[in-house]
C-alpha cells in the first residue's frame, strides 16, 4: 500500500468582530477666531495609529481630527462662515482570548458624532468609533492525498479553498499645487477641505502590489472680493503607490480600499500676486487585501477490500470561494427645506456611508446600512445664511447568492456625490458607492492524515459471492461497496447503473471483489 501526503498551508481568519469606542472632549475657540453663533456642520475622521496584543486583550490607539464649520458671533464683520480644527487621543481594549499567536489588523471608522456647544468659545464633542478587526493565523495541515493498492479503493474530493494571504495597510502621502479657476476669486480664507479617493486599481508584483486611485477635492473658501462669498472649488488627483505586501503573487487577486485621514491645506500667491494656488497634502491609507483560490484534491475515505483499515484524522476547517462583487451602485436621498424655509442654491454636499450589515439570507447576499448627508445651501432672502440639513437613509444592497452556510466579507466606500436643487423646498442627493464582496462557504472537514491496513479473522471464503440488497435513503455506491467489501465499479458493472445515489426500497446485487 502506498500512501502520498501533501502539506497545505492556510491562512485562517480566526477572529472577526467590530467594537465601538465613545471618545469625548472639549474644543476651546483659539483667540484668533471669533465666537460662535451656531455651529453648521461637525465632521470627524477617526484614526487608528497602533494595536498591540497582551494579556487576552487587543489594545488600540488612534486619534479623532474634528473640522468644525460655524456661523460666527460677529455682525458687521462681512465673514459669514469660520472653521475650526481640533484632534482628541483615544485608546481602547477589547477582549480577544487565546490570540497570543494571530496577527491583527484594524481599521476605523466614524459611527457617529455630536456635539454641544457650551459657551461660545467651547464645544463639547462625542463621537462613536467603529473598530473593524480581525486577527489571522498561519496553519499547516499534511492531509492524505491518495491511497493506491491492489486490495485498497481511494476516495478522493476537491476542494476550492479560499485563502487570505494579505491584509496589508500603507500610509500615502500625496502633495500637489491646485489652482483656482481665473474666473473664481481670490482665496480668503480656507475653511474645510473635504477628501476621498476612489479608482483602486491594483497590478500585482512578487510580494508588493502598485495601487492607483483618484483624489477627489472639494475646497470651500471664503473671498473677500466685493465683499465677503463662500466660494467652493473642485480638484482631482490622480496617485500612484507600491505597497509592500508579503506572500503575493501572480496567482493572486487583490484590491484595496482607500481612506483619508489627514488633509492639510493653505492658500499661496501666484506668479501674478493672486492668492489662487492651494498647497494641499493629502495622507491617504491604502488597505490592501489579497486572496487565493487553490484547489486541493485529498483522500475523502478509503477502506481495504479484504480486511479492514485504520485512519487517523484531523479536523479542518476552510473557506471555500463561493462568488464575488465589484460594482458600484446609487443610493438617492430627497433632502427637504425645514418649514418657512426656502432654498436658493446648493453649495456643497458631503456624504458617509455606514456599513451595518453584511449576511447572506434566503439565497442573497445583503449589505445594509445608512448613508448619511450633509448638505450646505443658502437661503432665499435678500441676506438668505448658509445653512446645513442632514439626512439619512437605510439602503439594503442585494445580489442572489444560491447555497447554505454561507458568509460574506464586504467594503464600501464613496466613489462620488453629487447634489441637485429640485426646487426652493427640496434637492436631490445622488452618491455612487463602490463595493467589494465576496461569499465563501465555511465548513469543518475530518481530513485523513495516516491510514493502516489491518487484518482481520473473517475467512475469504465465508463471504458470500453474491448479496442482494436493498437500498436506504442517502445510500450512495462508495458506502455500499466499503460496507460490503466490494468496488464501486463492480456494483455498477452487475446492475447497469451509473448513478451515486439510490432512492429507498431499490434492489440491487452486490457481487463479491475477487
Amino acid at each position: 500500500m502506498e500512501i502520498k501526503k501533501e502539506n497545505i498551508n492556510l491562512t485562517e481568519r480566526n477572529v472577526k468582530l467590530n467594537s465601538n469606542v465613545m471618545v469625548e472632549g472639549d474644543i476651546i475657540v483659539p483667540d484668533i477666531k471669533p465666537d460662535i453663533r451656531e455651529i453648521l456642520l461637525a465632521d470627524a475622521n477617526v484614526v487608528t495609529q497602533s494595536s498591540e496584543y497582551r494579556g487576552g486583550k487587543l489594545y488600540v490607539s488612534g486619534n479623532v481630527f474634528f473640522k468644525i464649520l460655524y456661523r460666527p458671533d460677529s455682525e458687521g464683520e462681512g465673514c459669514e462662515l469660520k472653521s475650526l480644527d481640533a484632534s482628541f487621543e483615544f485608546s481602547d481594549s477589547v477582549d480577544i482570548p487565546s490570540g497570543e499567536d494571530l496577527t491583527f489588523f484594524v481599521c476605523a471608522s466614524t459611527e457617529h458624532i455630536g456635539f454641544t456647544l457650551v459657551n461660545s468659545r467651547k464645544l463639547s464633542m462625542k463621537v462613536i468609533a467603529a473598530l473593524g478587526i480581525n486577527g489571522y493565523r498561519e496553519r499547516s495541515f499534511a492531509p492524505v492525498t491518495s491511497v493506491t493498492g491492489d486490495d485498497v479503493q481511494c476516495r478522493e474530493k476537491r476542494f476550492n479553498i479560499y485563502m487570505p494571504v494579505a491584509d496589508e495597510q500603507s500610509d500615502i502621502t500625496v502633495s500637489d499645487f491646485l489652482t483656482v479657476p481665473a474666473d473664481m476669486p481670490d482665496i480668503d480664507e480656507i475653511l474645510k477641505v473635504d477628501a476621498w479617493a476612489s479608482g483602486g486599481d491594483c497590478k500585482i508584483m512578487n510580494g508588493k502590489v502598485m495601487v492607483k486611485g483618484t483624489l477627489h477635492l472639494k475646497t470651500l473658501y471664503t473671498a473677500a472680493q466685493d465683499g465677503y462669498t463662500t466660494e467652493l472649488v473642485c480638484h482631482e488627483i490622480p496617485f500612484t503607490e507600491i505597497v509592500e505586501a508579503e506572500g503575493v503573487d501572480e496567482n493572486c487577486a487583490a484590491g484595496v480600499i482607500f481612506s483619508v485621514k489627514d488633509v492639510l491645506a493653505s492658500a499661496k500667491g501666484d506668479i501674478n500676486g493672486d492668492t489662487k494656488i492651494i498647497s494641499a497634502e493629502i495622507l491617504v491609507n491604502a488597505r490592501v487585501k489579497a486572496s487565493k483560490t487553490v484547489q486541493e484534491t485529498i483522500c475523502d475515505d478509503c477502506y481495504a477490500i479484504h480486511g479492514a483499515m485504520e485512519t487517523e484524522t484531523e479536523k479542518m476547517e476552510l473557506l471555500e470561494y463561493v462568488a464575488s462583487e465589484n460594482t458600484e451602485f446609487t443610493e438617492t436621498q430627497s433632502v427637504e427645506m425645514p418649514k418657512n424655509v426656502k432654498m436658493k442654491n446648493v453649495i456643497n454636499v458631503t456624504a458617509k456611508p455606514i456599513l451595518r450589515e453584511t449576511c447572506v439570507e434566503d439565497g442573497a447576499l445583503h449589505m445594509r446600512g445608512t448613508l448619511v448627508s450633509f448638505l450646505l445651501y443658502r437661503e432665499e432672502k435678500e441676506d438668505g445664511q448658509i445653512k446645513c440639513a442632514v439626512t439619512e437613509t437605510d439602503f439594503d444592497w442585494q445580489k442572489n447568492v444560491p447555497g447554505q452556510g454561507l458568509i460574506a466579507d464586504c467594503d464600501l466606500w464613496v466613489e462620488d456625490i453629487a447634489a441637485t436643487k429640485l426646487s426652493a423646498d427640496e434637492a436631490e442627493v445622488k452618491a455612487t458607492m463602490g463595493l467589494n464582496a465576496k461569499v465563501l462557504k465555511k465548513s469543518e472537514i475530518d481530513i485523513i492524515t495516516g491510514c493502516t491496513a489491518v487484518e482481520t479473522d473473517e475467512a475469504e471464503e465465508n463471504r458470500p459471492s453474491l448479496v442482494i440488497y436493498f437500498t436506504e435513503d442517502g445510500d450512495t455506491l462508495w458506502d455500499v461497496a466499503k460496507k460490503y467489501g466490494t468496488t464501486v465499479e463492480k456494483i455498477q458493472s452487475a446492475n447497469g447503473i451509473e448513478t451515486d445515489r439510490f432512492s429507498s426500497g431499490k434492489k440491487i446485487l452486490i457481487p463479491r471483489a475477487c
